[in-house]
């Protein structure tokens, strides 16, 4: 009796392996290669992306940054649209179960964008607290889940638990009473930025301002003042 050990690494017709046994030969067929979801996210979301996935791990490709929310925190700067701002902080992989926002710096012509998760067998559990859920974990009913108004940019916005939608990520923070958005701030880890949205685009109608109070008619690349709110514009 014969034993054949057919390995696949990535097979070119399709997905589909040809091959022919004899009548007393036995088959294994060990299939190696890298399980990618790729997402996408609408202009507006300027990259940005919630993600969950409660049975699978990832590793991401070198466009893509993933982050949980540490904290809600009291703002307190001079041009705060809101009373309070979600810090993030970045993980260098997504556990399954771990409720993520994913920002991504791949942009496509369409105005589209396009993410990319490796899966990987083994992915280190983040240590850090993490106020982002799966909606069905969520304790409270009025929670924030991630947005976008042309107002405010994108944001966290009140939302209401829908039971038929239990994957959606939200931000568990009660919302009954509470701001009518919550503003991103990024943090390093260890220092907070002051920046509230990240890659805004502005258009004609908004009023832009310099960190002097100057309006500006014509922004380039840099750190302005765009509707109370501090933005960079790249």
């Amino acid at each position: 009796m014969t034993e054949i050990v057919l390995t696949v690494d990535e097979p070119t017709d399709g997905n589909s392996v040809s091959f022919t046994l004899g009548r007393e030969s036995r088959l294994y067929i060990e299939v190696y290669g890298t399980n990618k979801k790729e997402l996408t996210t609408t202009h507006n979301m300027a990259g940005w992306k919630s993600f969950y996935d409660a049975d699978n791990n990832y590793t991401l490709d070198e466009n893509t940054t993933a982050y949980v929310a540490t904290e809600v925190a009291q703002d307190e700067t001079e041009f705060a649209y809101a009373k309070y701002d979600v810090v993030l902080e970045p993980i260098s992989a997504v556990p399954a179960g771990t409720a993520v926002l994913l920002k991504t710096t791949n942009q496509l012509d369409d105005g589209t964008y396009s993410m990319e998760l490796t899966e990987a067998e083994s992915v280190p559990t983040s240590n850090v607290s993490n106020w982002l859920k799966a909606a069905e974990d969520a304790e409270n009913t009025v929670v924030y889940r991630l947005g976008y108004n042309i107002n405010a940019g994108v944001a966290f916005f009140p939302y209401t638990i829908d039971t038929s939608k239990p994957d959606v990520v939200v931000l568990d923070w009660d919302a009954s009473n509470q701001a009518r958005q919550l503003t991103i701030r990024i943090s390093d880890g260890s220092e907070t930025t002051a920046i509230k949205s990240v890659d805004v685009n502005v258009s004609a109608n908004k009023t832009v301002y310099d960190l002097q109070g100057r309006r500006v008619t014509q922004p380039s690349k840099g750190l302005y003042i765009v509707n109370g709110k501090k933005v960079i514009i790249k």
